[in-house]
């Protein structure tokens, strides 16, 4: 065995690869496509004993293509037999085991599908490993490499390398040199494989005394089927160090047992006293405090936070101060005892919202261990919201279009300079809220004003969100919503309406309604004057039945028929009064055909399509509409399509919106060659009409595909003074599939094209999949302006491009 080691120059960070659990991307990929995650739950197997079970488990990240084969690879010398299962890919799918040392596990396409793992999508091979002979193993664990390919629907592969180790070590056991220590104090924890492999990687972790998982170092046994490491354990009470190939496996045959070491972590001397809430959260440095009253106590620490048990001494006085709020009632107040979490004092916040605290504590010990002066203070402490509920309120539940109604949101709990935020909880309403964003009185109210929508019978509520901060959401709020709907009516009278159609086909008739409005257009509810209005009548074409009618003093509103013109296009109907200086109205109707109307969105017009194969597929979508003047209840009932003038082919109404009606279907067309796609739409009435689009499918030959690949191309800030370092920095990686030798050019570009010398240049071999990331450092020089910096990479032998340079401006201030 030996190692190999590949020093560039010392601008060349290369990754640590590790050689446990990680997969090793050898075949690169396309920019559309996400690495997926490839993974092997227990690298390690005792030869001899039980078969293996081992899950190799691939990810589909959301997003990518689908997956349409997996191909598992497994060496001859690994195993003596192997058998596959499957899980979480497209039902039906099949795995089959090809070969008998080598072997490769191969994927079978599902009936009916041509993918068999989605986007987003986890499936886990599960392969079961009948291990080689004990004797084979020498007291060296052997590596095997198990390399998983991918490929995608769109033609892409990924290649991973899994790795998989197999000796005769059937246990581990850890070891440590201590059994009690303080805290802050180091152990050294060695472990033990038996019987004694060479070069088993481990994991050697910890449960801690809050049953939280440690990891302590990752680890390689030597000859004699050991390894050690060091850890400083700062967390009080009972630990259990643990090793095994992966932290915490399941079982799954042909793996270690472990034998466990505990280990007592005692307190250190105490430093410090500390203030604790009954809201404190761990992992927060901040609490957000949420009720009028909090129970707090303190407690001596030492630097690591642990408690230390205070006894033996003579007297203690403890003193607690507040920067807001109170203690007991007291800004200040000095205790002759240690307040517990078993007896508390109560701690009463200030009540304003968003004000910050702080409790600090002072603790004298009169003899014992641990005499002397210890202080210390809480976390910072926010008052946040003490309310859970609240009430919206308005004023009226009746509002006249164009004016506003105010709103009182209410705390349960009265508290000032709560943060509430309104908002319309009605789709499609015009109205708007004032203010927006509010805070609360000294009794917890807030207010706004909704200036209601314009439209006489729309209706919505208003939600008050108020602001409620917990430890475990700073963000945190709740809503509370009026009960009543708010509905907007008609205003005073203002002038003359006229409701009519919108459309109407030719010499069809329409009736009109001639009605009293306020200004918005709103039919008013009752004839506020008690007097009929008589109204004049004109149109621009047609015939009107009549052209003076009358609004009965009882009524708001008469009726009149109105014959369209035979000829298409838009007619104004006009309504005029000479009483109450009501203001005239008028309204158009358009004269139109009764066929519907047909768009074809994409493509938006005739276009050409360019391509390198013999055919290509192009997508035909769009939408159709009954026509303005069809009847109501008129809907698109069918589509179909002719290519060239060929027969009609349906296709179905992908779905319905608005009143459209959607289609969208794909053609395979031919190269150097121009096609005419008309759409047909027909209505339920029978009425038909078309649109047409013209594409040309040119020949145009793929660009070619540069070898390398210049990637995450920045500099270490966006801006820079005159003679500032500029640090440039690009990743190159060789995306062919064998070795590269190139040269990478960093250029710095004045603003009037002048480069600065000496340019940077690196001279390298890229195995095939391999990527550095090498920096270039300039001096920017006096020009202000904007410079550049060019990456390139070129052929160290021809001197041809074999990437696309990459350009960054620079602006030097």
């Amino acid at each position: 065995m030996y190692k190999r080691y590949l020093s560039i120059y010392a601008l060349i960070a290369l990754l640590a690869l590790t050689p446990l659990l990680i997969a090793i991307p050898t075949t690169p990929v396309l920019a559309a496509v996400k690495e997926p995650t490839v993974s092997i739950d227990y690298p390690y197997i005792v030869v001899g004993t039980d078969i293996g079970t081992r899950t190799i488990t691939v990810e589909n990240p959301l997003g990518n293509p689908d997956i349409k084969e997996i191909r598992v690879y497994v060496p001859a010398a690994a195993a003596d037999d192997v058998s596959v299962d499957w899980s979480g890919f497209v039902s039906g799918t099949g795995f089959v085991v090809i070969g008998a040392g080598p072997w490769t596990i191969v994927s079978r396409l599902p009936d009916g599908f041509d993918y068999i793992l989605p986007d987003g999508a986890t499936g886990k091979i599960i392969v079961s490993i009948d291990p080689e002979n004990a004797e084979a193993t020498g007291g060296v664990v052997d590596k095997y490499e198990l390399t998983v390919t991918v490929k995608f629907v769109d033609g892409t592969t990924v290649t991973k390398k899994l790795y998989l180790y197999e000796g005769s070590a059937d246990t581990v056991t850890v070891e440590l040199d201590k059994t009690e220590v303080t805290a802050g104090d180091k152990v050294t924890i060695t472990v033990t494989v038996d019987p004694a492999d060479k070069g088993l990687p481990l994991v050697i972790w910890a449960v801690n005394p809050d049953n939280a998982t440690v990891k302590i170092a990752d680890v390689v046994t030597d000859a004699n089927g050991k390894a050690s490491a060091t850890y400083t354990p700062t967390k009080a009470g009972d630990w259990t160090f643990k090793a095994d190939a992966v932290i915490d496996a399941e079982y799954v045959g042909a793996q270690l047992s472990f034998i466990e070491a505990p280990l007592t972590v005692n307190p250190a001397a105490p430093t410090k006293v500390n203030v604790i809430t009954e809201l404190d959260e761990e992992g927060y440095s901040m609490t957000y405090l949420t009720q009028q009253e909090v129970d707090i106590w303190v407690v001596l620490a030492d630097k690591y936070d642990n408690a230390v048990e205070l006894t033996g001494f003579t007297s203690i006085s403890v003193t607690l101060t507040c920067t807001k709020g109170e203690v007991e009632g007291e800004t200040s107040i000095t205790l002759d005892y240690l307040p517990t979490e078993d007896s508390p004092v109560t701690y009463e916040p200030d009540p304003l919202w968003g004000t910050y605290a702080m409790i600090s504590a002072k603790l004298v010990v009169t003899g014992g261990d641990y005499a002397g002066t210890y202080s210390g203070t809480s976390k910072p402490l926010k008052t946040s919201t003490f309310a859970t509920d609240a009430t919206v309120v308005p004023d009226s539940t009746r509002v006249e279009a164009g004016k506003y109604v105010k709103i009182t949101v209410t705390l349960d709990v009265a508290q000032k300079g709560v943060p509430v935020k309104f908002e319309i909880t009605a789709e499609d309403y015009t109205g708007k809220l004032s203010p927006v964003s509010t805070t609360t009185d000294e009794d917890g109210k807030a207010t706004t004003k909704l200036y209601v929508d314009t439209e006489a019978g729309k209706t919505t509520t208003v939600k008050a969100i108020v602001s409620r901060p917990v430890t475990t959401d700073p963000t945190a709020t709740f809503e509370a919503e009026s009960v009543e709907e708010i509905k907007t009516v008609p205003a005073a009278i203002y002038k003359l309406g006229i409701d009519a159609p919108e459309a109407v086909a030719p010499e069809a008739t329409a009736t009109l309604t001639i009605y009293l409005a306020d200004k918005y257009d709103n039919m008013v509810e009752t004839n506020a004057f008690g007097a009929t209005i008589r109204v004049t009548l004109s149109a621009t074409g047609g015939e009107l039945e009549e052209t003076v009618v009358d609004i009965p003093a009882i009524n708001v509103s008469t009726t009149v028929g109105w014959t369209a013109p035979k000829a298409l296009g838009n007619y104004t109907i006009t309504a005029s009064t000479t009483q109450y200086g009501l203001a005239s109205a008028s309204v158009k109707i358009l004269v139109t055909t009764l066929e519907p109307i047909v768009n074809i969105t994409q493509p938006a017009a005739d276009t050409t399509i360019t391509t390198a194969a013999n055919v290509t597929t192009v997508y035909i979508a769009g939408w159709a509409k009954p026509s303005p003047a069809a009847a109501e209840g008129t809907v698109i009932s069918l589509f179909q399509y002719s290519l060239n003038r060929a027969a009609n082919v349906s296709v179905p109404i992908v779905k319905i919106e608005d009143g459209k009606a959607f289609f969208n279907f794909s053609l395979t067309l031919e190269v150097n060659k121009t096609y005419t796609v008309t759409v047909y739409a027909i209505d339920s009435e029978g009425y038909e009409a078309k649109a047409t689009r013209t594409i040309t499918v040119a020949y145009a030959p793929a660009p070619p595909v540069m070898p390398t690949e210049v990637s995450e191309a920045s500099t270490d800030k966006p801006s820079y003074s005159p003679g500032e370092e500029v640090k440039i920095t690009g990743t190159v990686t060789n995306k062919a599939t064998v070795a590269k030798t190139v040269i990478v050019r960093i250029t710095f570009i004045d603003p009037n094209g002048v480069p600065q010398y000496p340019i940077y240049e690196l001279k390298l071999t890229l195995a095939a999949g391999q990527s550095i990331t090498p920096t270039a450092t300039y001096l920017s020089g006096a020009v202000k302006g904007v410079w550049t910096a060019k990456i390139m990479v070129v052929d160290a032998v021809t001197g041809e491009a074999v990437a696309e340079p990459v350009m960054l401006s620079v602006t030097v201030a």
